[in-house]
């Protein structure tokens, strides 16, 4: 399922640079096409996006506002559970709109619920788990 494109983005600035990231978001958003590598500004709006608002005081240079990270949080949160209702049903395909609208109102919960877990077979398809070694 593809997702619509987002409009362009202001530069958050330069001291976005200074935030980390980490290294398995970075592939893990590449392997699903979504690069960083080669575009600076994504780069940055993905650092202020995934970072604790907090962060941006103790580093002493907030290139955003509190409520424009507020703001960010709510559309990613939000874009977060369309996406996993989206992929349930696709995974589920439900027989009835009452088995579907049960499904979706508790998979955010038992997703994020594995994912705080540690749960390594949280991101993946269900099936026989992958080869290691």
């Amino acid at each position: 399922m593809s997702r619509p494109a987002l409009v362009s983005l202001p530069d958050p600035a330069l001291a976005a640079d200074d935030v980390p990231l980490s290294d398995s978001l970075v592939a893990e958003l590449g392997r699903r096409g979504w690069r960083v590598d080669d575009d600076p500004l994504r780069a940055r709006w993905l650092r202020l996006a995934a970072c604790h608002s907090t962060f941006l005081y103790e580093i002493g240079r907030t290139p955003i506002s509190a409520a424009a990270l507020a703001a960010l949080g709510k559309v990613g949160a939000t874009h977060l559970v369309l996406a996993v209702a989206d992929l349930v049903v696709e995974r589920t395909r439900p027989d009835k709109v009452s088995k579907q609208n049960q499904l979706i109102a508790h998979m955010p919960g038992r997703v994020a619920r594995r994912v705080a877990d540690g749960d390594p077979s949280a991101g993946r398809r269900p099936g026989p788990a992958p080869a290691t070694g």
